[in-house]
């Protein structure tokens, strides 16, 4: 009877145990997603807003729910995470829906159907947590289809892990096929296999993103009725960040393998390869890559603007006094073997004491190119006249060799050594 009850007192004690274990889960639970929350709040600079709606507590578990915003409506969306807790051990289930913002906006878009959905697990004795998201739904797709266009993506998948010592964690991610149909600019887009991996870092006052490579296998978007045509092949980007307290600087590179521009009013196409741009941002923020990619989009639809350049999308990299300090650009034409060079120790930075970008904005940017490259580019031999015309280029020591270089300071803009009108 004796060895029962001291069985039983053995039976009782282990259950405490674990059920005091499995509660301080509980507790450890929210003080790490409250340490999570205030660092991702702090370390964005404000920018992304977590806040909490909804806590339902259980008999170890637990359900909350948050909406996330990123500057605003930039970017929002609602997270649901149900969590179970065990000794020393918890797993979490969650779920991101009521995805929208205008960095995602589209006229046909409607993400109401567009779900993440993912588990992690934390381990307290190891000081870490990993965990898998995929794409919701059956079928593994989503697709918003209107009068306006289509937009249609499929195979987000992923994985991520991390510290809680270093505040680091490492995110593995995998889009299958991105497809758009756009009646309004008459193109289909195709982006197929985009893969990566990211490094994070939450600090105070900033994000530190690094990545070995994001790629794309094929990048493909035609105009069927103008015979149009842009092909990239193995796209691929790479970057690391240094803090620098509340901003941080970026080193770059950039590569496409293959590049391919089809355009029936051209004289020919223009198709390059091995292409790579290497550059670093000093002084950089949180929304860089948004200014970043609205400065690309802006380069490349000018001709929709009159041939104007937007200026204002680079405020943000002038109230930071931010610099971008160019080291290569290299672009090979196809057909000829031509090159087009940027030339290291040019860069885009702005002056102090100037309201407004134009006036600030102090960009020297230094160029050589070869005459195969001209001859392979559109309507090249017409570009060459008018450079020569104006006095825009300069022959290097080698004989097929031209160099030449754009300047905007103070509001003014030169190519070469003379002033052109109307920049």
């Amino acid at each position: 009877m004796s060895n029962f009850k001291y069985i039983l007192i053995f039976i009782v004690f282990v259950a405490l145990s674990i059920t005091g274990l499995s509660f301080f889960s509980g507790y450890a639970h929210g003080k790490y997603l409250e340490n999570v929350i205030t660092r991702i709040n702090t370390g964005s600079g404000g920018k992304v807003n977590i806040q909490e709606l909804t806590v339902e507590n259980g008999f170890l578990s637990q359900l909350r729910s948050y909406k996330v915003e990123y500057m605003g409506k930039k970017l929002s969306f609602t997270l649901m995470v149900r969590s179970s807790f065990y000794p020393l051990y918890e797993v979490n289930e969650f779920m991101i829906s009521n995805i929208a913002g205008e960095l995602i906006a589209c006229p046909y878009c409607d993400y109401r159907d567009l779900g993440i959905e993912g588990s992690w697990k934390v381990n307290y004795l190891k000081n870490s947590f990993e965990g898998i998201y995929h794409q919701s739904g059956s079928n593994n797709s989503f697709s918003s289809t209107k009068d306006r266009g289509t937009l249609s993506v499929s195979g987000i998948s992923g994985d991520f892990r991390g510290t809680f010592g270093d505040r680091h964690t490492h995110f593995g991610m995998k889009v299958d096929q991105i497809m758009n149909d756009n009646p309004a600019t008459g193109f289909n887009t195709s982006i197929k296999f985009l893969a990566g991996d990211l490094d994070v870092v939450a600090e105070q006052g900033v994000f530190l993103v690094d990545t070995k490579g994001i790629s794309i296998n094929k990048y493909e978007s035609k105009n069927v009725s103008t015979g149009e045509k842009i092909i990239m092949e193995n796209p691929k980007i790479s970057f690391s960040s240094e803090s620098k307290g509340s901003l941080s600087d970026i080193n770059v590179t950039m590569s496409v393998k293959n590049f391919e521009h089809n355009n029936p009013k051209w004289t020919n196409d223009f198709r390059t390869e091995n292409n790579s741009l290497i550059f670093k941002v000093y002084n950089a923020d949180q929304n860089f890559w948004i200014d970043f990619s609205a400065m690309l989009y802006n380069l490349f639809h000018m001709d929709e603007n009159g041939g104007k350049f937007n200026y204002e999308i680079l405020d943000n990299l002038r109230r930071n006094n931010s610099v971008i300090s160019i080291d290569r650009l290299m672009l090979v034409s196809k057909d000829n073997r031509g090159t087009l060079k940027i030339e290291k120790g040019s860069e885009i930075k702005f002056v102090s004491g100037k309201n407004d970008v134009k006036s600030s904005l102090d960009l020297s940017i230094k160029f050589r190119v070869t005459d195969s490259f001209i001859k392979d580019f559109p309507n090249g031999e017409r570009y060459k006249q008018k450079f020569n015309n104006n006095d825009w280029l300069v022959q290097t020591d080698s004989k097929d060799e031209y160099s030449t270089q754009l300047i905007i300071k103070f509001g003014q803009c030169a190519i070469g050594e003379n002033q052109i009108d109307d920049c």
